[in-house]
């Protein structure tokens, strides 16, 4: 049997876009070198990455691997969490994107607070709520206990950005109650659970 590869899973000390991929490796069991940079070292740093921006995955001697999307689908397909078919798998890139379509359009570095409130709550009423009623409604119809039917890399998507808007955004969630249990259901994972309980809290 050939060696499991040797990770390393270098972004910034945030959950951000490095997250998820951080929830594969947690829930596939997978070890992995959390290579945290700190904003006073990005600058030094910044020339190491293929593109010049973060997260990266560096797998053994292989290039690296740039863009969240790319690695988190790579590593759901490794481990089994992409889907059972090309449409099952593209079902869960649909979700994902839009999901990070919609969050992105948050007002994250936004330094006045009441601009800031003024931004967030137009990007919730205006894309990221109906986004996310859309889903809800389609699993509630469906009535699926996880987004394609079976647990994948989606649902660890939505539980992802669930928990993070639990943290300033949770009269929003009253209205998603599907999504909720998924959030629920997912948090509870055997790898998840442990993860979860031992993580370091983030703005985002």
């Amino acid at each position: 049997m050939a060696p499991s590869p040797k990770y390393k899973l270098t972004y910034f000390d945030l959950w951000g876009r490095g997250e998820v991929t951080r929830l594969i490796f947690a829930v596939s069991k997978i070890e992995f070198e959390d290579d945290r940079v700190t904003r006073e070292e990005w600058p030094k740093r910044k020339a190491e990455m293929p593109f010049g921006q973060l997260p990266v995955l560096f797998i053994d001697d292989k290039s690296p691997l740039s863009q969240s999307g790319a690695m988190e689908r790579y590593l759901a397909t490794l481990h089994g969490i992409n889907g059972d078919n090309p449409l099952e798998a593209a079902y869960c890139e649909m979700i994902c994107s839009t999901l990070g379509d919609v969050f992105s359009g948050l007002p994250f570095m936004e330094k006045d607070p009441k601009v800031k409130a003024e931004k967030a709550k137009k990007q919730w009423e205006d894309k990221i709520l109906p986004a996310l009623k859309h889903i809800d409604t389609y699993i509630g119809e469906k009535k699926k206990e996880y987004i394609i039917g079976k647990f994948s890399y989606a649902d660890l998507y939505v539980m992802q950005m669930l928990l993070f808007s639990q943290k300033d955004y949770s009269e929003y969630l009253k209205d998603i109650p599907n999504l909720a249990a998924i959030r629920d259901r997912t948090a509870q994972r055997d790898g998840v659970k442990e993860y979860l309980a031992t993580r370091k809290d983030c703005a985002h």
